[in-house]
């Protein structure tokens, strides 16, 4: 096969702050990589105001003085004839958000490449970062494939994989993968336009598929154990965030850890041996600890009340908690 004189022409489709790395890092190689157009999901309402606005890659390709588009759909003949005036080498797609469907698969000279959030075959889909912080993974990784029709169901050029820590939360996690995703895309673009880097079937036997990620997903159920609850909160950072339920207002939960302190049950509420989850106890003025299943607690570190700005443990308490002899409860519901 021929090699297209670099730098390759690329047309690159993506959202969300996850898509923001790799374009920046193309944009940097002018040698390597001229980037035509850069394809994005409509402006959307965000915001109390509800103004529209951009997201995050077309944010930085309006910085970048880069040609954007936002189609609503990829299907028509007039979108399509878009993309193909452009005589592209490569579409480079990171979390876009639609199906390219098979008339736009075939337009590129080298083909469309993505990159998805996970270590192929498994977690294919909309939350791969979320569900591997949920499932308690130690490790997860980036993975660069051949796009087809189907879902994440392509050949994948290369892995790159990553620990996760018992501190990471989707954001950070997300960014730690973003970069790893620049890097990758660096390095192979050249390779698998002249054939050196071939791509590898993935193992379907072994597939694993994720959901997108509700609204409602993120409501905590203290009943389950606290390092469940624990991947709860930190796989829904920043979207939605878990939150829970106190006095019929919605309580998020921004930060937390499990409490390993030995005295914790020696507590203010002495009365309670078996604490029903989801009871909060005071250890001092500073913190803030909530009961789970199995004895277990949570300790809480920042939260944000209904109709108030995110506040620490102490804030909380001060405000909320004034008598030390007040129960309060987190519920499931109003």
């Amino acid at each position: 096969m021929m090699i297209a004189t670099q730098p390759f022409k690329i047309i690159y489709f993506g959202s969300p702050e996850f898509a923001v790395p790799a374009l920046a890092q193309l944009y940097e190689q002018p040698t390597l990589a001229q980037i035509v157009c850069v394809v994005s999901q409509p402006d959307k309402p965000q915001g109390r105001g509800k103004q529209m606005a951009p997201c995050p890659v077309k944010q930085l390709a309006m910085q970048r003085g880069l040609k954007t588009f936002t189609p609503h759909t990829l299907k028509t003949a007039d979108v399509q004839e878009e993309l193909r005036q452009y005589g592209a080498d490569f579409f480079i797609v990171a979390a876009y958000g639609k199906i390219l469907p098979q008339a736009v698969l075939d337009l590129p000279t080298y083909g469309c490449l993505n990159l998805h959030a996970s270590c192929l075959p498994l977690y294919r889909g909309a939350s791969p970062i979320h569900q591997a912080i949920l499932n308690g993974d130690t490790h997860t990784g980036l993975a660069l494939m051949k796009m087809e029709a189907a879902l994440d169901t392509g050949p994948v050029y290369q892995i790159l994989t990553c620990p996760i820590q018992n501190i990471d939360t989707t954001a950070s996690l997300t960014q730690t993968l973003a970069y790893l995703g620049a890097q990758v895309l660096i390095e192979q673009l050249a390779p698998i336009a002249s054939g050196r880097c071939q791509a590898k079937p993935q193992d379907h036997t072994q597939a694993t598929y994720t959901q997108k990620i509700k609204k409602e997903d993120g409501l905590i159920n203290w009943q389950l154990s606290v390092s469940a609850i624990d991947r709860h909160i930190r796989a829904y950072y920043p979207w939605p965030v878990s939150y829970t339920f106190l006095n019929k207002k919605r309580i998020q939960i921004i930060q937390a850890r499990p409490d390993t302190d030995i005295h914790t049950k020696k507590t203010e509420q002495k009365n309670l041996d078996t604490p029903a989850p989801g009871t909060l106890y005071r250890r001092d003025s500073r913190c803030l600890l909530v009961a789970c299943a199995q004895g277990q607690y949570l300790e809480i570190e920042r939260l944000k009340p209904e109709g108030k700005k995110e506040m620490s443990a102490q804030d909380f308490i001060l405000g909320y908690w004034q008598d030390k002899n007040q129960i309060l409860q987190f519920t499931n519901q109003p």
